[in-house]
């Protein structure tokens, strides 16, 4: 009642000021930082401190135990951490919604993006669940009729997300017709009512899936997805044994750990991997003496976290979390003990002779579309791109993991992306060692983000937020009914996760990126960060930083090549 009364008086001094025509004529306003230098008060802290030990006792909590590392990025149509939730809320959602219906489950329904970070190897806790699903969501159950089930696989199909699925099998052939379509085994009956267990988020229209709000009846079961995973995790039967109680000789390697934005919790939070000593990345941090303290100051991170805090991106800021999220299976070996054993019982070579043929550059190019990469470069265009390297004088190695391309068998590319001796280790040694790194959009760039070496990324939008200042990223651009987007478009569709690959793609023409584009972009790439050493913002790309203030064009520290800019001034300026 007091906070209506002031309100009401409020009110009525506004209409009296009204009507004796007073104006408002100054307003003092003053912006206080809320920052880690502003002073601690004890008071506070000494209220607050107990249910602080009691959450973070609590968020420890060994649940489980996981034998390896999984990530929502696994696979193209199905993933095994998004078939493991989907799997946990059928098996215990299901006595629940028999009990109050006297009816099973048919299957379960969830979306990609809702999976927000990795299910790492080793203890799983508390925090494990949280970190998988930050957000409020709760399990519900609609009753949907066999021709909306079909609706339901002509989305899967069409937007090619691995969503996580229980009950249904979709079997697609080459040519992406439909191969089998069945439910609990049997073939979808087109006036049947099934039951599907999803959230509340996609029920009410989130990733597009408006079928859901075709239900006959809707079931609210009350029981949030985070407390599901809980509840999972608990009736998992593990070896107790290997379970580490004793955090004394572990540690968190800040290396691979860095912030993000956590809009369900207000801030910042945590990602990464906590390693045990001799966990390969553990070695590797330790041998490059990184540490995401020094890599702030090296990167200047501040400005990120200031302009995807204002905001609300969900999106990481900075190449370490790429590198944890991204970078394909950094567990090939444990340790480099255990790698080592390996290399000498097979009698394989290591990498000295190349490191020791400098000087070398290291390229990648993808061969598969997925994640940033919206089109797969063409091998032409880095062929061309290749040859400029050797007539200055470079060797040229292809890492990576995918396959050698034609185009380049006749120009003397040192294949250790396909070597036998091939591993993480030697990945760092390869970048840390070459001049620079020319790549498409992979997770192994971001070893060179991490290593600070020059980088230069063809056909992403994705690193301009999370590159360096030694980045230079040459963007793939975006066309519809024959005019290109203005920049700022193509930041929003291309920064935002809830927007699929697929559907980009069906509704845009990628605008193809020649090989006058790529060698334009080399010579400032050389001239500005591997010659220049870190060379000012040229002309151009000082008046696109200014005009992109609110954008990560505006605040990012790469920079897109300016002999780009001067071909699509109607896109950057």
């Amino acid at each position: 009642m007091k906070y209506k009364l002031v309100l009401i008086i409020g009110f009525i001094s506004l209409i009296f000021s009204c009507e004796n025509s007073k104006q408002l004529v100054n307003i003092n306003a003053e912006n206080r930082i809320i920052a880690e230098e502003l002073p601690s008060n004890k008071d506070i802290e000494a209220v607050i401190d107990p249910y602080k030990i009691n959450l973070d006792k609590s968020m420890t909590k060994i649940l489980s135990y996981s034998t390896d590392t999984y990530s929502k990025n696994d696979g193209n149509y199905n993933t095994a951490i998004g078939n493991l939730m989907a799997d946990a809320i059928m098996e215990l959602s299901n006595p629940i919604f028999k009990s109050r219906t006297g009816k099973n489950l048919d299957m379960v329904l969830l979306n990609h993006g809702g999976i927000r970070s990795v299910l790492s190897k080793g203890n799983i806790t508390t925090r494990t669940a949280y970190s998988l699903m930050p957000f409020e969501n709760s399990v519900i159950v609609v009753a949907l009729k066999g021709t909306v089930i079909m609706e339901m696989t002509s989305y899967l199909k069409e937007f090619g997300k691995p969503h996580p699925i229980s009950g249904l099998e979709l079997v697609l052939n080459s040519d992406n017709t439909y191969n089998t379509i069945l439910i609990g085994g049997e073939p979808v009956e087109m006036e049947k009512t099934y039951h599907i267990a999803t959230n509340d988020y996609l029920y009410k229209g989130g990733d597009q899936m408006y079928f859901l709000k075709k239900s006959d009846t809707l079931y609210d079961l009350n029981y949030k997805i985070r407390t599901v995973l809980i509840d999972y995790f608990k009736t998992i039967n593990i070896n107790t044994s290997v379970l580490s109680t004793d955090n004394t000789d572990q540690d968190f390697k800040t290396m691979i750990t860095a912030e993000y934005y956590m809009p369900s919790m207000g801030g910042y939070g945590t990602l990464g991997a906590a390693l045990n000593k001799n966990n390969v990345f553990w070695d590797i941090s330790d041998k490059y003496y990184h540490t995401y303290k020094s890599l702030n100051e090296l990167r200047d991170l501040k400005l990120f976290k200031e302009y995807y805090y204002k905001n609300k991106y969900p999106h990481n800021d900075t190449a370490i979390v790429g590198l944890v999220r991204g970078y394909e299976r950094p567990q090939q070996y444990n340790t480099l003990i255990e790698r080592n054993k390996v290399l000498a019982k097979n009698n394989q070579k290591n990498i000295d002779y190349i490191i020791s043929s400098k000087p070398y550059v290291v390229i990648q190019i993808k061969d598969h579309i997925v994640n940033a990469t919206i089109e797969l470069l063409d091998p032409w265009v880095m062929r061309d791109l290749i040859k400029k390297l050797k007539s200055l004088g470079y060797s040229v190695v292809l890492i990576g993991r995918e396959a050698m391309p034609e185009q380049f068998s006749d120009l003397g590319v040192v294949d250790y992306a396909n070597s036998q001796f091939v591993s993480v280790e030697d990945d760092f040694q390869l970048i840390y060692n070459s001049e620079c790194m020319i790549s498409s959009a992979s997770g192994v760039c971001n070893i060179a983000e991490v290593l600070d070496k020059p980088l230069l990324v063809l056909n992403s939008w994705h690193h301009i937020f999370q590159g360096g200042k030694k980045t230079m990223v040459l963007p793939r651009l975006l066309r519809k009914e024959g005019k290109i987007l203005h920049a700022r478009e193509q930041l929003r569709i291309m920064l935002d996760d809830r927007q699929s690959i697929s559907s980009v793609r069906a509704l845009f023409e990628v605008v193809p990126i020649d090989s006058n584009d790529v060698l334009a972009a080399l010579d400032e790439f050389f001239e500005d960060l591997v010659f220049g050493d870190l060379a000012p913002f040229r002309k151009l790309q000082s008046c696109v930083r200014d005009r992109f203030l609110d954008t990560p064009l505006g605040v990012g520290l790469s920079r897109v090549p300016e002999s780009y800019i001067e071909r699509y001034p109607d896109v950057f300026l």
